[in-house]
């Protein structure tokens, strides 16, 4: 009698089949999220390839913001708009607090850090007190 010789198998095992598909499923997650962030950009969205829960302005669907914006943020803002951060004498302080005020526009920045910072620039620019003015008047109410 002859000894049973195994030839080796022409397919995966299940370990590398379940490891191919893990590998190919995450490939494609990438994929698809470096099409989506792409297509944001260029519908203008300066956040588009930012993940939502790592943006302090709150997720995109609406919900409200918690906490306050963080530091690298705000100096990320102001490194962009050094122009007319300059130009109207905006201070760091005052941007982070103008940029808590401007939250309340959710519904038309949709969570963007940059269009907020963008309004609060605006006001910024027309009165650099123009927060603590409105901090007054709210008080007073």
């Amino acid at each position: 009698m002859e000894p049973k010789v195994e030839t080796p198998s022409k397919g995966m095992g299940v370990v590398e089949s379940v490891r191919a598909v893990v590998i190919f499923g995450g490939f494609i997650y990438v994929l698809t999220s470096l099409v989506r962030g792409v297509r944001r950009m260029n519908r203008g969205d300066p956040e588009a390839f930012m993940d939502k829960r790592s943006m302090d302005g709150g997720f995109f669907d609406g919900t409200p913001a918690v906490g306050p914006f963080r530091e690298a943020s705000v100096d990320r803002v102001m490194r962009k708009h050094a122009r007319k951060v300059r130009k109207c004498g905006i201070t760091k302080r005052a941007l982070k607090q103008g940029m808590a005020v401007e939250r309340e526009h959710r519904d038309v920045t949709r969570g963007s850090i940059e269009k907020t910072a963008r309004i609060a620039m605006a006001h910024l620019c027309e009165r650099p007190d123009y927060y603590e003015r409105l901090k007054k008047v709210e008080g007073q109410r």
